[in-house]
């Protein structure tokens, strides 16, 4: 009888194991599907994947609000965007996931130049990170939500012939007044670019 016991126990420890395993390979494969289906661009196939029993049961809830997100912004569908944001808020999340749709947040609100709410996000992302300096951050809210150009020299200095700087500093300049330097920097901004 012991034998028989320590048998039944030994083949569902086994079933058990082989379960984990399985489920394991199963939330990856519907994920690197859901992903790929993202990329591809191929979102009525990503609608039908996400909204499936399956990915329901494999994946964690964040984890899909995050690929719909995604997938809003892809879209350019602000009104869904800003639906899982008010969502998000509702749920208690990890600190990676808090700083993962805060970023989000962050740069989407900026897109759509609602620079009160941009600027709500860039403080839960300094708290997030024990407020250590996050340069670009900085940078962004100064020059874009501030209307400043604190980090002028600085980014002058780091410049060379990346666009992006280039541009923000034109930004910069406008910012500060300086219409001429702006003009030039727009000029050497678009030059970078020609040369990518």
């Amino acid at each position: 009888m012991e034998n028989i016991v320590k048998f039944i126990t030994m083949i569902l420890i086994i079933a058990m194991i082989v379960n984990l395993i399985y489920e394991k390979r199963e939330k990856q494969k519907v994920q690197e599907k859901l992903l790929a289906l993202l990329y591809e661009r191929k979102f009525d196939a990503f609608d039908e994947v996400i909204k499936s029993n399956k990915t329901r049961k494999l994946i964690p809830y964040f984890n899909i609000q995050f690929m719909l997100l995604n997938e809003a912004l892809m879209c350019n569908d602000d009104e869904k965007a800003e639906l899982l944001f008010q969502q998000f808020k509702k749920v208690k999340l990890k600190k990676a996931e808090k700083e993962a749709v805060a970023l989000k947040a962050f740069y989407f609100y900026l897109s759509v130049s609602n620079y009160e709410i941009a600027e709500d996000y860039y403080r839960d992302i300094k708290q997030l990170h024990n407020n250590e300096n996050i340069l670009d951050l900085d940078r962004i809210n100064d020059t874009y939500i501030k209307k400043g150009y604190a980090y002028l020299d600085q980014t002058l200095k780091e410049s060379k012939n990346n666009p992006m700087l280039l541009s923000m500093i034109a930004d910069m300049y406008l910012n500060k007044g300086d219409l001429d330097k702006q003009k030039e920097y727009e000029q050497k901004a678009k030059l970078a670019i020609e040369k990518l």
